[in-house]
């Protein structure tokens, strides 16, 4: 009886000592995971902050350069309207041109016999 006792003590070591081992590689294995993890995690924040940034900053540099066309047709606007003449716009000279038809027709209808 003393031998069986043996055999099963030295059986139910073995087991825990496997079921210990199995359990520290999965805590071994669960840490290496979580640090490659959080290093790809890190890797991935710089990366999309550069990488919003180089967009944000091509961004801006296409909005001031459209303000900066818009300020200039604004200006070159400006002094054309400044420089117009009230005889150049386009009622006066809608208004001349129907003068002008009236007149024809006038001066046609009275020549007919």
């Amino acid at each position: 009886m003393g031998k069986d006792a043996a055999v099963r003590e030295e059986g139910r070591r073995q087991l825990a000592a496997r079921t210990i081992t199995q359990v520290m590689r999965v805590v071994v294995e669960r840490r290496r995971f979580l640090k490659v993890k959080t290093a790809a995690t890190t890797i991935q924040k710089y990366w999309r902050g550069h990488w919003h940034r180089k967009v944000v900053m091509e961004q801006w540099t296409t909005a001031t350069s459209r303000l900066s066309i818009l300020k200039d047709i604004k200006i070159r606007l400006q002094e054309v309207n400044a420089a117009a003449k009230p005889e150049d716009s386009l009622g006066a000279r809608t208004a001349s041109a129907i003068d002008y038809i009236f007149s024809i027709k006038t001066w046609h209808s009275s020549s007919v016999p």
